[in-house]
């Protein structure tokens, strides 16, 4: 990544952290810092901004479940990924990417 790319990461994080100091239960914003957490590869922090926002949206959304499963599945933590795709076969039903990783991932 070029430093502009990693200057505009940078701002964003500065900028929704802001939000976060307003609104703790943002998940939206949660979910967003933990993107630009991963794009700065601060997988730790990414992963505990994705889960805050799961335990907020996880009736409804599965977008911080299926972050958490494919960063689990980068690091190669199958059995973590699995049951975070898992999540998402739950809060989705018939989810594709969900469901071959599970088929092809048995655990």
């Amino acid at each position: 990544m070029g430093e502009a790319g990693t200057a505009d990461i940078a701002s964003a994080e500065a900028s929704i952290r802001t939000v976060l100091k307003h609104d703790t239960h943002s998940a939206r914003a949660l979910f967003t810092l933990g993107v630009a957490l991963a794009d700065q590869q601060h997988f730790d922090e990414a992963r505990s901004s994705w889960t805050a926002a799961h335990e907020l949206v996880a009736s409804w959304s599965s977008a911080p479940a299926r972050n958490l499963a494919r960063l689990a599945d980068r690091q190669g933590d199958v059995a973590t990924a699995r049951q975070w795709f898992q999540t998402v076969q739950t809060i989705e039903g018939n989810d594709s990417e969900a469901t071959v990783y599970v088929a092809t991932h048995p655990g």
